[in-house]
């Protein structure tokens, strides 16, 4: 077996390329799996991949560990209003980043000129305090008749 020792060859701007996300791959299902949960998309915040009123699935489960770049699902709880209210919960599409100040959850859009801004959740000092809100780990898209649709005419262009 050999051994080899050497500098690390990459710029600067090459090395900042290699740690960026890479581009997210989405499985199309006909069905839900049973291993899965699905969760709809309320707004555009992660278009185009995701628009609004498509539905995701995604691995079941706590315990995810955030990934730069990953897509995740996002439990949020609001606690109750009053004595004899419930507390509410809600699942959000969200992306997850690595800063320079700690993790955030947020929308694949960063914001463009002009347009809504989306705000993001963070920042979280170390990951598994953002893993505490993961509640699973985005793989596909469901394949409903507005999704289709949408592949069928941005497909035509």
């Amino acid at each position: 077996m050999a051994m080899f020792a050497a500098h690390n060859v990459l710029s600067a701007i090459d090395r900042k390329e290699a740690e960026q996300p890479q581009p997210i791959a989405l499985q199309m299902f006909d069905s839900v799996p049973r291993w899965a949960i699905v969760c709809a998309a309320d707004s555009d915040r992660n278009a185009p991949l995701i628009r609004a009123g498509e539905v995701v699935v995604a691995e079941d489960g706590r315990g995810w560990l955030p990934v730069d770049g990953g897509l995740f699902l996002a439990e949020y709880v609001s606690a109750p209003a009053i004595a004899y209210d419930r507390e509410k919960r809600h699942s959000r599409i969200v992306q997850t980043r690595k800063g320079p100040d700690g993790w955030y959850l947020g929308g694949i859009r960063q914001g463009e000129v002009g347009q809504t801004v989306y705000v993001a959740d963070g920042p979280y000092e170390d990951a598994t305090k953002l893993a505490e809100r993961l509640v699973g780990r985005v793989v596909g898209i469901l394949r409903t008749a507005s999704f289709i649709e949408r592949m069928a005419t941005e497909g035509g262009r």
